[in-house]
């Protein structure tokens, strides 16, 4: 197992047991759980909504190549950059040459899961070039000097008095703070970043086919304001993202919206399909990156290439029993919950996230929320076998149960000795990995068959 592993191990122990952390992250998602009763009420048939993203969304997956070829096209015809990268270097290469050619030194973020995703803020640092961002969550946990927790929501985990706090420790604002004093002050850092720079990153929740456009959905404005108030956009974006026509959004945008917040549209819908004439409404250079990044290999197998359906909504996450407990920072990338136990091990590391298809109680509750029908607990069934097949697990399960079975299982040696040496085994085997928070169960004093015959006898 990695390194990755035992802090998850770790870390997971002691969020399961923080009540207070606990209960803000439940508070949190329960508010979520309401909206989202209340969103579905939107649709007048919410199953044949799904029914019709699972066609959009297949019909672009089995036709991915020539999708590509289309917003390639059609991007380009209308004066944009497309550039396509198998890796996170090259994502690096096209990037830098970017800089190279404004000369800034300085760059806004706006949305954030591809860039997290590829390390892209890591990369810059060690340019010298300096990230400012946009977004009020990820600002708050680059504040806190945390990993975004959620896909939507990055600090989920956080009430609002924990905000106010870490802003009145860091920069010294007023301990009386209302939460929309807050993002007025993080507005007004942003809008002073805006005066620093020209050149804005971000990611995409979808590029449409067709038409050759770019599609960013957001609630706060900070995105729509940062492009207009640029000269150079960079799009990051995996090709995951490629929706085949402009039309599959009139479904797809309210289902993620419902998913996401529980919101029937949210507030800001923009749609870029092409650099601005003038430098006063827009950026009029706008490079878009394509990513692979492993996600071929996804797609190469008939059984895990579903999760190209997904429409990173992050609703699964909010259903799981396992990330109500220890929240997304636990997980360390930037997919937290079911679907990045699914994705993370191709898009990073297989051995080095091994541990995450292990990290489900199995129960199905992601599988009954998601809005395009992944079956992400057969995925991460799927998932567990490639990792033993590839020997990626330093223990063999079957050895350590045929030890248990032969020190303790069998009774014919150890019942001379009544239960004490098989109790004694045990805690000598298993009490460490039982957890510091529960207490090891003991055999009984006799076997069922020998307390059935002795009954039996009476």
């Amino acid at each position: 197992m990695s390194d990755l592993y035992y802090d998850f191990v770790e870390n997971s122990a002691k969020k399961c047991f923080d009540k207070e952390h606990f209960d803000k992250l439940k508070d949190n998602l329960s508010k979520w759980s309401t909206a989202y009763k209340k969103g579905t009420e939107f649709f007048s048939d919410y199953e044949a909504a799904k029914n019709k993203i699972i066609s959009a969304r297949d019909r672009t997956i089995y036709n991915l190549e020539n999708n590509i070829f289309d917003f390639e096209t059609a991007f380009k015809k209308k004066g944009g950059i497309v550039c396509f990268a198998q890796t996170a270097k090259e994502v690096y290469d096209v990037i830098s040459k970017v800089f190279k050619e404004t000369g800034e030194n300085k760059v806004l973020c706006a949305k954030s899961n591809t860039i997290n995703e590829l390390s892209i803020r890591d990369y810059l640092h060690k340019k010298s070039i300096d990230t400012l961002e946009s977004d009020i969550g990820e600002f708050i946990a680059s504040v806190d000097g945390i990993k975004s927790s959620h896909i939507v929501s990055p600090v989920i985990q956080k009430n609002k008095e924990d905000i106010i706090q870490l802003f009145h420790n860091k920069f010294d604002v007023d301990e009386n703070f209302s939460p929309e004093n807050i993002v007025q002050f993080i507005k007004n850092l942003t809008e002073k970043s805006l005066s620093e720079t020209n050149t804005v990153i971000t990611g995409a929740n979808f590029l449409i086919a067709d038409t050759g456009s770019i599609v960013l959905v957001e609630n706060e404005g900070n995105i729509q304001k940062s492009i207009c108030c640029s000269k150079t956009l960079i799009v990051v974006a995996g090709i995951d993202k490629i929706v085949a026509n402009l039309n599959d959004m009139e479904v797809i945008l309210p289902m993620l919206s419902i998913n996401s917040t529980g919101q029937n549209l949210s507030t800001y819908n923009t749609i870029i399909s092409g650099p601005f004439e003038d430098e006063s409404k827009g950026p009029t250079k706008i490079v878009v990156i394509l990513v692979n990044n492993n996600r071929t290999d996804l797609l190469k197998s008939k059984t895990m290439r579903t999760v190209f359906r997904c429409i990173r909504c992050g609703a699964c996450a909010n259903v799981c029993p396992v990330y109500n407990y220890i929240d997304g920072e636990t997980y360390e990338n930037s997919y937290p919950g079911p679907i990045g136990n699914v994705i993370t091990p191709y898009l990073d590391d297989m051995k080095k996230y091994s541990h995450l298809p292990f990290a489900t109680t199995l129960c199905g509750k992601c599988n009954d929320i998601c809005p395009v029908k992944i079956k992400l607990t057969d995925l991460m069934i799927n998932l567990r076998h490639e990792i033993v097949k590839n020997g990626f697990q330093n223990y063999n399960d079957e050895k350590i149960i045929s030890l248990i079975y032969k020190r303790t299982l069998k009774r014919r040696r150890m019942d001379r000795f009544k239960s004490g040496i098989k109790n004694w085994q045990m805690k000598r085997l298993a009490d460490k990995s039982w957890g510091d928070y529960r207490t090891l169960p003991e055999f009984a004093k006799s076997s069922f068959s020998k307390m059935y015959s002795d009954a039996d006898k009476s």
